[in-house]
């Protein structure tokens, strides 16, 4: 798929709420936009109109170049496009590495990019992609040369989670206001979470991780930091920040709160809107949102020769049917020494 425009969309707000079938509370009235207190109005703009790219997935702004504007292209590609030059034909690229990123499904690619707090000084940048031979996903630092391009060789894998399957790769790379490096990984994917990721501490799959990228722990290319809630729970991976999510797409920290705000893509009915804590549990595959999930387990299958394994809220609802219900969870929906998490609808 070919974009031709790049579009900056603004959203009101006003949609009426849709009520948790758990938790019943009265439909909140469809409010009139230009009533809401300090909401501004907003409207579509296009721009970069001779510019072609091939499925943007994420735009980012350099601190210390703001007139520069970082598009992620799915296919592998970094390009830069300058404000200043809003008739421009061309863009620039930063970086190109679609030789080693796979993409034989819809869900994979490069997915996420996030620059150092310092990369002014220190030229660094972050990437997460899938790769091939075997499926994995990886998390990689490049460093930007003098002439504002990026070495493909000047790439340091910190890691990288074998993915049984082509779908549920997340995923967010971005720096906290800590200063430590948070990712996003989905389930390992099909459907239904069938390899039980998403409450096994001992898989990075499912959950929000949280590493020091200035540091090493173990031989690892990354520190684990001091405070994170799983580093003495026997058998959990220490990276781990929060679990039982099924596939955060995109997780953004709030710059008055700090708060971590994340869309966690849900399975065929709720969508959750989640405030990812240290040691949260955020249900899957037990539940999905407020909601008890209900599967029909003798129709999933792992895959042949896949790899080893390695509080919640609501948003909009899908009309799709499901069968018959699991039990109940025999775990607590909040992590090991973590706070419950937020409900958000």
């Amino acid at each position: 798929m070919l974009v031709t425009t790049l579009i900056v969309l603004g959203v009101l707000s006003g949609v009426p709420s849709t009520t948790s079938l758990d938790d019943p509370a009265p439909r909140i009235e469809e409010t009139n936009p230009a009533a809401i207190s300090g909401v501004p109005r907003m409207r579509p703009m296009r721009v970069f109109k001779d510019i072609r790219l091939k499925r943007p997935i994420q735009i980012l702004v350099r601190p210390d170049l703001p007139d520069l504007l970082y598009v992620v292209e799915q296919p592998g590609r970094i390009r830069v496009l300058d404000r200043t030059r809003p008739d421009a034909t061309e863009a620039a690229t930063l970086l190109d590495i679609r030789p080693e990123v796979r993409m034989k499904h819809n869900e994979e690619g490069l997915l996420s990019m996030a620059f150092s707090p310092d990369v002014a000084n220190d030229g660094l940048f972050y990437l997460y992609y899938t790769a091939s031979s075997p499926r994995r996903a990886v998390l990689s630092r490049f460093k930007i040369a003098s002439d504002g391009a990026a070495d493909p060789e000047s790439e340091e894998i910190l890691l990288e989670v074998p993915q049984p399957f082509g779908n549920h790769n997340g995923g967010t790379v971005l720096f906290g206001p800590d200063g430590m490096l948070y990712l996003s990984l989905g389930d390992g994917g099909a459907a239904n979470d069938p390899m039980g990721h998403g409450q096994d501490l001992s898989t990075l799959l499912g959950t929000v991780l949280r590493i020091d990228p200035n540091g090493s722990t173990d031989g690892k290319a990354y520190g684990i930091p001091s405070d994170n809630p799983f580093l003495d729970v026997e058998g959990a991976r220490p990276e781990i920040w929060a679990y039982g999510l099924r596939n955060i797409w995109r997780m953004s920290f709030d710059r008055e709160t700090g708060e971590l705000w994340a869309g966690d893509v849900g399975q065929n009915q709720w969508e959750e809107i989640d405030v990812v804590r240290a040691g949260g549990n955020y249900g899957w595959r037990y539940r999905e949102g407020k909601h008890r999930f209900w599967i029909r387990w003798s129709t999933i299958r792992a895959p042949t020769g896949s790899a080893s394994r390695a509080g919640t809220s609501t948003a909009g609802r899908r009309d799709r049917r499901r069968s018959v219900p699991t039990s109940t969870p025999t775990t607590s929906p909040v992590g090991s020494g973590g706070s419950a998490p937020s409900t958000v609808r």
